[in-house]
């Protein structure tokens, strides 16, 4: 009983974690043909924090590997590259959309239909995560 209590007074004053200050809206994953092995994903992303917050991986059961990816136009020609890690500032926000930053979904482990909604799961560099939901449109 005195453990319990001990883990309440903590959660109360180690106030929230950086995952209950990050606003996620507009989540979506592009539609594609269930032949085509790889989809991307978008939102916006809002730290509502004072401290910097760093996703340093992202992982879903529907799909085999989860990548952010960036996408660079060099002199015309473009290209994407992977990120090791997303850093949101305090107070700041980052908007994942088409060509430019995004998720890159490899491999899914299911079909996927429009309207179906997903879970994407966000870990960050202090040991936290957030589980999200992204909806599948066309």
């Amino acid at each position: 009983m005195n453990r319990l209590i001990a883990f309440i007074i903590f959660l109360v004053i180690s106030g929230p974690s950086v995952a209950q200050s990050l606003q996620v809206t507009d989540a979506w994953i592009k539609n594609l043909p269930p032949a085509i092995p790889m989809r991307a994903g978008y939102m916006q992303l809002m730290n509502h924090d004072a401290n910097t917050a760093t996703i340093v991986s992202i992982s879903s059961d529907a799909f085999k590997k989860v990548e952010i990816h960036n996408t660079i136009n060099n002199d015309g020609v473009m290209s994407m590259h992977s990120v090791k890690s997303l850093v949101l500032e305090a107070n700041g926000m980052v908007s994942l959309k088409p060509g430019s930053m995004h998720l890159m979904l490899m491999k899914p482990t299911r079909e996927l239909k429009i309207g179906d909604e997903v879970e994407i799961m966000l870990q960050f560099d202090n040991d936290t995560s957030q589980a999200i939901l992204m909806t599948v449109k066309k």
